[in-house]
């Protein structure tokens, strides 16, 4: 097959993938953040990211934030992912051919990856795993293509590329051995050739020279970590990031460990899978013993380290070692065609090669449905409605107190890249204080029992709310713990005295009674809900939800958390309560009215359920 059929069939992977990326991409921050809001707030303004900085990886975040004409800051980013993703997966084909797979093997590992639920979950939220795995399969396709031809310009090529890789994840530079042992298993006698070593050195060190970005500028550094402008500073910002969460387990873990992986191989590619890319790798090894240890050693050294990781998400660190995998399924199913011809000679080959085509259609259709469903993000609204509304409702001039570094980059988006409310003085660094104390103050920061929750290290500054301050909320998200409260220095009163619901209703939950009610409209994409509820007994903890039409909204406990802090410093907080705030209304909601539900959890010997009462109604316009 031609160079450019292969190249043809590359990008038609490509587009499909980018395709299928793009219809389930989040349309802005997602929720819940992990690393994207504080990525996506980096690459906007050419800041600088958490441990190890990916400099690289912001350089091409600001160039789609600020080139690709469509969508805002946020959704650019996302689809940064979404598109170099893709072009990563086309890049593994490319890669199969030069490692001689069939075209239709070659195909079907590429989707295979590209459609998998791990990799598929990267590119529909501004993450690194997707536009590094661009990365790593140009540094793959390099060195092989030397292998193939000897030209030292690509060898040149691929240390230069290699350096440039650690700007998008640094674990990459951990493959050097196995990258080493494949060019000397290839042709030995590059050592006695100084000067192509010596340009590769020069080209790696070129690639890693992004790095010199961190010192020019750490006064963008938010993490309450050492910032990289000192030679101690850099060095634990870069190679020493997170080292203690390196090679965290003990040998007895191994099992433990090695179970778990093997649980993420059948999610991403099934048992099938992992016993054809078992086959694949006995015939690699016999077909091109070179090329499989290139392959066995990069995935051996992904399996290791990243197994060795203590770290939250730690499936989305084994891509880089699918890569290789998949190409040992490709090597798998191409062994099982050859079996297949050489059984049925008789068959025609046109009949074999469609019957192949449509198996192993059929293989990537089950593996993509499942990734579809685990990856649609196009209703993943909820952030970017409670940013808007956060920011709405702060009255003039007021201060609002986010959580230190990586947790507060939500508020530091809306703030200074989208620049809504510059009257709005915000505080989110570790080390903040108020600049006007009169002023009112607010707070998004995670609550548990009325009082805010965190590690020191990642919590608000500790000078940014008055000692003992009491947290009530003003708005509810559509998750949770998405809820902006208002900062006050006394207790809440939990049953005003003059408050009443607009419509009675006494109906009597497993839990507790609602007396009432008060649904009114507040603003485009609000509604403001007061409820007035009775309890058995002052001290019940009961869980209230809420919903519009079908799609639930958040869930909290009577009182927010306060009547338990309020029992244990003040006294019985009483058995009535008021609740008063606005409600995100999600604006992936269809047009039209949308029943308001109230629901009350009841939690029993054998689970738990919910009732619901309609209180109201949604216009959404």
């Amino acid at each position: 097959m031609s160079r450019r059929l292969d190249a043809l069939i590359a990008i038609a992977i490509a587009a499909v993938c980018a395709a299928l990326y793009l219809v389930t991409l989040a349309p802005g921050l997602p929720y819940p953040s992990g690393d994207s809001h504080e990525l996506t707030t980096a690459a906007a303004t050419l800041g600088i990211a958490h441990r190890t900085g990916y400099p690289l990886y912001t350089w091409l975040g600001f160039l789609f934030a600020h080139l690709l004409p469509v969508g805002d800051v946020d959704y650019r980013v996302n689809a940064m992912s979404a598109l170099l993703g893709a072009a990563g997966v086309g890049g593994i084909y490319v890669l199969a051919r030069q490692l001689d797979l069939r075209p239709l093997a070659a195909a079907f590992a590429a989707l295979l990856f590209g459609l998998a639920r791990t990799f598929w979950s990267q590119t529909v939220i501004a993450e690194v795993y997707a536009v590094n795995l661009c990365v790593l399969t140009v540094v793959l396709n390099l060195l092989v293509a030397w292998s193939r031809r000897g030209s030292a310009r690509l060898l040149v090529g691929f240390a230069l590329v290699f350096g440039l890789s650690s700007g998008t994840h640094m674990s990459n530079l951990s493959l050097a051995p196995a990258y080493s042992l494949f060019i000397l298993l290839t042709d030995w006698r590059v050592l006695r050739r100084p000067r192509l070593i010596l340009a590769m050195l020069v080209a790696f060190l070129v690639g890693l020279a992004q790095f010199a970005w961190l010192p020019l500028r750490a006064a963008t550094v938010r993490f309450p970590n050492p910032t990289p402008d000192t030679v101690a500073g850099f060095l634990a910002y870069t190679v020493g990031a997170f080292a203690e969460s390196r090679f965290a387990f003990a040998l007895s873990a191994l099992p433990e460990r090695l179970a778990l992986y093997l649980s993420f191989l059948s999610a991403n590619f099934t048992p099938l899978g992992i016993a054809v890319g078992l086959l694949g790798m006995w015939v690699l090894l016999a077909r091109h013993p070179v090329r499989f240890w290139l392959l066995c050693a990069s995935f051996v050294t992904n399996l290791v380290v990243s197994s060795q990781l203590a770290v939250f998400g730690i499936d989305v660190h084994f891509i880089a070692g699918y890569v290789p995998w998949v190409l040992f399924v490709g090597f798998g199913v191409e062994a099982v065609g050859a079996t297949i011809r050489r059984l049925v000679p008789s068959v025609s080959p046109a009949l074999r090669t469609t019957t192949g085509a449509l198996v192993l259609a059929g293989a990537l259709l089950v593996v993509g449905r499942t990734g579809f469903a685990a990856n649609d993000r196009r209703t993943d609204t909820a952030e970017a409605d409670f940013q808007r509304d956060v920011f709405a409702m702060l009255p003039p001039d007021s201060q609002l107190v986010g959580a230190a570094g990586d947790f507060a980059q939500n508020l530091v988006y809306s703030h200074r890249v989208l620049g809504l409310r510059p009257d709005v003085a915000l505080i989110d660094t570790h080390d903040g204080v108020p600049t006007r104390p009169a002023a009112p103050r607010f707070t998004t920061a995670t609550t548990i029992d009325g009082h805010l929750t965190g590690a020191a290290r990642w919590s608000v500054a500790p000078k940014a709310l008055p000692d003992g301050a009491w947290f009530i909320p003003i708005l509810a998200g559509a998750r949770h713990d998405l809820v902006l409260w208002r900062v006050d220095t006394t207790p809440p009163v939990f049953a005003p005295a003059d408050a009443a619901p607009a419509v009675r209703s006494d109906h009597r939950f497993a839990d507790a009674t609602l007396e009432g009610s008060t649904v009114t409209p507040a603003a485009p994409g609000r509604v403001h809900l007061e409820t007035h509820w009775r309890l058995a007994r002052p001290d019940d903890a009961v869980v209230v939800s809420t919903r519009i039409g079908a799609q639930p909204i958040e869930s909290h406990e009577l009182g927010f958390g306060n009547r338990r802090r309020y029992a244990a410093e003040v006294g019985s907080p009483g058995t009535r309560v008021v609740e008063s705030f606005d409600l995100d209304v999600p604006s992936h909601l269809p047009p039209g009215r949308h029943p308001l539900a109230v629901g009350v959890t009841h939690f029993g010997d054998t689970g738990f359920t919910t009732e619901w009462l309609e209180v109201g109604h949604v216009d959404v316009g």
